[in-house]
């Protein structure tokens, strides 16, 4: 007789996160510095793209390739010759200059791309994806879309506008915002021998 399969926890998928919620929970009650939502959602939204980011370098760990290497092809493959200067594919990855450098330092040494010369800028540099890339790509991006869709199949086509929308939203409103802490004084601070983070923690 085969055994039955054991019953899923009940919101499983929170449960992951329940500790540091109540630690949370505590702390917020103990100081009232910010609502318990406001945090929980910035934690929630952090624990996911790190899950997702866990996600795909599984599957794309057997190929010798991280998420930050297939944004790039994904990149690549979407421009004309699948061409792009190096600082353009930083700025649209978020990605600063010389981890964007190391990124592709690997994939050229993976024969997937190869550096080219400016035609009228010498001092920029481009990225074209291999003839090897190319093929890499085309046989790779069905699987990694699979993946994704796998990922995001508990949520409905409306969930997922709806959930774009409220990214874009805070998004948008994260740029315009100033940080709330003090710039520490060079001056003053060299003169009462503190460091940087020293000198903020004593002015907060």
């Amino acid at each position: 007789m085969t055994p039955p399969s054991p019953k899923p926890r009940e919101d499983e998928s929170a449960n992951d996160m329940s500790l540091l919620r109540r630690s949370v929970e505590r702390y917020l009650e103990r100081n009232n510095t910010c609502d318990f939502d406001t945090i929980n959602m910035i934690l929630t939204l952090k624990r996911t793209a790190a899950d997702l980011e866990t996600m795909m370098s599984g599957y794309c760990k057997p190929f010798d390739l991280s998420p930050g290497r297939l944004n790039v092809l994904m990149v690549l493959n979407g421009q004309t010759n699948q061409i792009m200067a190096l600082s353009e594919i930083g700025d649209y990855l978020v990605v600063t200059r010389p981890n964007i450098t190391g990124l592709i330092d690997g994939l050229v040494e993976d024969g997937l791309v190869k550096r080219v010369n400016h035609p009228e800028d010498r001092r920029m540099v481009l990225a074209q994806l291999t003839e090897l890339g190319k093929d890499f790509v085309r046989k790779f991006v069905p699987q990694h879309h699979r993946a994704l869709a796998s990922a995001m199949a508990p949520m409905s086509k409306q969930e997922k506008r709806q959930l774009v929308q409220l990214l874009d939203k805070l998004r948008a409103h994260i740029r315009k915002i100033e940080l709330p802490f003090p710039n520490a004084a060079g001056q003053e601070t060299a003169a009462l021998g503190l460091s940087k983070k020293s000198k903020m923690l004593r002015s907060l």
